[in-house]
């Protein structure tokens, strides 16, 4: 499984969870959309190429972050981000933005991405990527 697909499952099992406290009743685990290719951004990276156990895959900035993560959110995910408020995305730091900080090897000597977001620790890091896919689901709509 596609490193982009265990994060948009990670993100779809956690909003699943979420939506099972808020309402009685077990909620099913929707399969996750399967991821789109994406186009390789003007400085040359190429999301697709993506593999987690393969550092020089690893995204160095935060736009490529983003253009790693985004494929891997089906509709649901995508509107339960885009409908929790800024201030609120804290709710995601355990679960998706654990797979963020392992996946994207800010654990693993990322230290580009790191730097990219401006952070010393990937737990910072972790909330600048995911306030990036925040925004950048913002402006889909």
């Amino acid at each position: 499984m596609r490193a982009s697909a265990r994060l948009g499952l990670a993100v779809v099992l956690f909003v699943a969870c979420a939506d099972e406290r808020e309402a009685p009743g077990p909620a099913p685990v929707p399969a996750p959309a399967p991821a789109a290719p994406a186009a390789p951004d003007p400085g040359g990276y190429d999301p697709a190429a993506f593999d987690s156990a393969r550092p020089e895959t690893w995204p160095r900035t935060v736009e490529q972050a983003v253009a790693v993560l985004l494929p891997g959110l089906d509709e649901a995910a995508r509107e339960k981000i885009r409908g929790t408020p800024r201030g609120d995305l804290i709710i995601f730091h355990h679960g998706w933005g654990t797979g963020i900080r392992n996946e994207l090897g800010l654990w693993r000597g990322n230290d580009d991405l790191l730097r990219a977001c401006g952070e010393k620790h990937p737990d910072g890091a972790s909330m600048v990527i995911i306030e990036a896919v925040w925004d950048a689901l913002q402006k889909e709509r």
